[in-house]
């Protein structure tokens, strides 16, 4: 078919390629993925993915994002799909620069990584920065992870009760209730592995000692995002 191979055409492929791909990250299912966009697209009259960039940005933004507003999705969800119309945004000139902290939205592979939520690796964010984290918390979800976020020991508490199994907790070294939120998660969540940013190296490697946790890394304050996704691949797969 004429045009049909043309760049526009080309650049709105793999634009929906993408979305498609980081929902399946985020859920950590492609059928979940699906079916959110299946409800989207339902409830803004359509059968299928717009095939131009442009509405198919306005889908995601009007049609996806408020589907994922009420109970599908997880947190970061929305997040990543802002993130996603920024950046083709972006591209098509509609803004004239990238957000302060932009994330790249190379085409996820979910299958090279993990395809499923029991194979995902499963980590808890104590972060209270509430400005900073979303940055952190969407590299590890693009790496495979299944992300939850607590700035609390009500939230902690929370996940706790739901039965989610927590293989690594990621921590803000700066967190006001850092000692008791690592208390509780090893208390709750047997054989987790620890990655802490922290101003002071040894006091903290002595308090995780004390915890009997075998399996973690303390890294500097400042630690890149890059730095501490790394740590947390490490440990979760049992290489420190």
């Amino acid at each position: 078919m004429p045009g049909t191979d043309s760049a526009p055409a080309r650049e709105a492929l793999e634009a929906r390629e993408t979305l498609t791909s980081l929902l399946e990250a985020a859920y950590g299912s492609a059928d979940d993925a699906r079916a959110a966009i299946e409800r989207a697209l339902h409830r803004s009259s359509r059968t299928e993915l717009p095939a131009a960039i442009p509405e198919l940005l306005a889908f995601v933004r009007t049609g996806l994002i408020p589907v994922l507003s009420d109970d599908l999705g997880p947190r970061l969800t929305m997040t990543v799909l802002e993130d996603f119309i920024t950046v083709h945004e972006v591209r098509s000139g509609v803004r004239e620069k990238e957000p302060p902290t932009p994330v790249p939205l190379g085409r996820v592979d979910v299958r090279s990584r993990s395809s499923t939520k029991e194979e995902r690796l499963r980590v808890l964010l104590v972060d209270a920065d509430r400005i900073g984290r979303p940055a952190l918390a969407r590299a590890l979800v693009r790496w495979g992870c299944q992300v939850t976020v607590v700035d609390s020991v009500e939230e902690l508490g929370q996940v706790a009760r739901s039965g989610e199994a927590i293989e690594v907790a990621l921590f803000d070294g700066q967190h006001p209730a850092k000692l008791l939120l690592m208390e509780l998660a090893v208390e709750h969540f047997p054989g987790v592995a620890l990655v802490v940013r922290s101003a002071g190296e040894a006091a903290t490697r002595a308090v995780i000692g004390a915890l009997g946790v075998t399996r973690f890394e303390v890294l500097a304050r400042d630690a890149s995002t890059d730095g501490l996704v790394t740590a947390v691949l490490k440990v979760g797969r049992g290489e420190s």
